[in-house]
């Protein structure tokens, strides 16, 4: 870690079902941390994408959580507010916040720097935290989170359909595998790409989910991050699904061809995922 003593502001970018749950609960349970009242703001996909748009403040919402989501409609809506609400949550021990939002794995070079560059304005240093998993699992286990919480009324996604809601898990990843909120959370390449355009090698931190909770990576985390090192009772994964059966090899086949780009593209990039990962 740097010895800048800058505020530092940490922007989780995903991937969903890769361990930004655990990241979230790490950093909330530190002293020197406040990330505030909300788990994901979902402040810039809702601006910025054509996918986030489902997730900008709405009338449902308000009637379900009225401060949470009047914080995310003046964040969305009034320009500064969101750099503003984040400075106020620094101060005296607190000396690191953020917002960790997958749906940010879509957003281009351009949003990120747009970002950077209006939290930098407010005093903050912006680093970037990236996680990745096999694109398989986790298109298998954002399947699995999806179905287990279709019946719930607070649930919102675009992918549970009165067409998709009652299929089998395998047909269920058949259906949704291509949407932009599957194959474009899963596509590595772009977010990697972008965060190296915005952010410097000491400012950005490339993780894999498979090695996410062994204590040589949390170390590694926790030295950029500048915090303590997690005991061995917090290293358990917040993202875990439990599988009901084995993937169908036909899906399982369609898939990694689908996602051949991906896994190339991170075996040359990063060559423990030849180890850790499917090869196709």
């Amino acid at each position: 870690m740097s010895r800048d003593k800058r505020p530092l502001f940490v922007l989780g970018l995903g991937c969903q079902r890769s361990g930004t749950t655990w990241l979230h609960r790490y950093l909330n349970s530190l002293d020197q941390a406040d990330l505030g009242p909300i788990k994901e703001y979902r402040i810039w996909d809702a601006k910025f994408t054509r996918a986030g748009k489902i997730f900008r403040p709405s009338l449902r919402n308000f009637l379900r959580r009225p401060k949470k989501e009047w914080l995310r409609w003046n964040m969305v809506r009034r320009p500064g507010f969101y750099e503003r609400f984040f400075e106020g949550r620094v101060g005296g021990g607190v000396r690191l916040t953020g917002d960790i939002t997958p749906y940010y794995a879509l957003l281009s070079a351009d949003d990120l720097e747009r970002i950077r560059r209006r939290l930098e304005q407010r005093g903050f240093r912006v680093v970037a935290v990236y996680f990745m998993r096999d694109p398989i699992e986790r298109c298998w286990s954002a399947a699995r989170y999806f179905r287990r919480s279709r019946d719930s009324r607070h649930q919102k996604s675009v992918l549970i359909t009165p067409e998709t809601r009652d299929l089998e898990e395998t047909d269920f990843i058949r259906e949704t595998y291509q949407s932009a909120h599957v194959a474009g959370l899963t596509d590595y390449r772009h977010t990697v790409r972008a965060i190296e355009q915005v952010f410097p090698e000491q400012d950005r931190f490339f993780g894999l989910y498979e090695d996410m909770f062994k204590p040589g990576e949390m170390e590694r985390l926790a030295q950029f991050l500048g915090t303590p090192v997690p005991e061995a009772a917090a290293m358990a994964s917040a993202n875990s699904a439990a599988k009901t059966k084995p993937l169908d090899p036909g899906l399982e086949a369609e898939l990694l061809e689908y996602f051949k780009s991906t896994y190339d593209f991170c075996g040359q990039r990063f060559p423990r995922t030849r180890e850790l990962w499917r090869s196709p």
